[in-house]
């Protein structure tokens, strides 16, 4: 999951992350249109090489850092290399989900420059909610870079359709989970571990369910 996101992530979330979702429980808003597990970023134009100050690491160079930082669960690495307000808070609560919800790398991609500006980073994963569920996904990280600093974050994910289908009957049948401890998921929340661990028990009582009960 995040995964989107932030799943996101996954939302992740996860994904974490959780994009697309179209429900209302009070502390927890629409995620519908965002990506786990989860979580759209800032949207400032990276600097040009020449921009940056002799001998700087390259954006590229950053952004293969921040994956590191973020997938050893570093969390003040990943603080240290970014200056991305809120995004950045979101890209911290979808670390500490993954870690959370075991995220295991199967693939990483080297980043790569996109046309905007930004770097784009791609990692396979599975985890305990793809698990459960029977699925791997990738999470891709778009990054915004300036002088060394990552000031933008967005991050989605590819999960199937039965990621939404999980939290669309969370909503309908346990929403304590997101009143409770996914509250403001990926939106000022404050308890990414605990959110997963409910979502993760969520997904083992959903994946028992035959179809015509969801």
């Amino acid at each position: 999951m995040t995964r989107r996101a932030i799943r996101p992530a996954k939302w992740t979330f996860g994904r974490l992350v959780l994009i697309g979702l179209f429900f209302t429980v009070p502390g927890c808003p629409s995620l519908a249109g965002e990506s786990n597990h989860p979580a759209q970023g800032g949207s400032t134009v990276v600097k040009t090489e020449s921009d940056a100050p002799e001998g700087s690491p390259s954006a590229l160079e950053v952004a293969e850092a921040f994956i590191d930082a973020f997938y050893s669960w570093n969390a003040a690495a990943l603080t240290q290399l970014m200056d991305a307000g809120e995004a950045g808070a979101r890209a911290l609560y979808y670390q500490a989900w993954a870690e959370a919800g075991h995220y295991v790398v199967e693939n990483r991609q080297r980043c790569r420059n996109l046309d905007d500006g930004r770097v784009e980073c791609a990692i396979t994963v599975h985890d305990d909610i793809g698990q459960t569920l029977g699925y791997v996904a990738t999470d891709v990280f778009r990054l915004s870079i300036e002088r060394d600093r990552v000031v933008g974050v967005d991050f989605d994910s590819d999960d199937p359709p039965i990621f939404d289908e999980l939290f669309a009957w969370i909503a309908k049948d346990r929403p304590e989970v997101l009143a409770g401890p996914c509250r403001d998921l990926f939106a000022g929340g404050d308890t990414p571990a605990a959110c997963v661990r409910a979502v993760v028990q969520a997904a083992r009582d959903f994946s028992r369910l035959a179809p015509n009960e969801r």
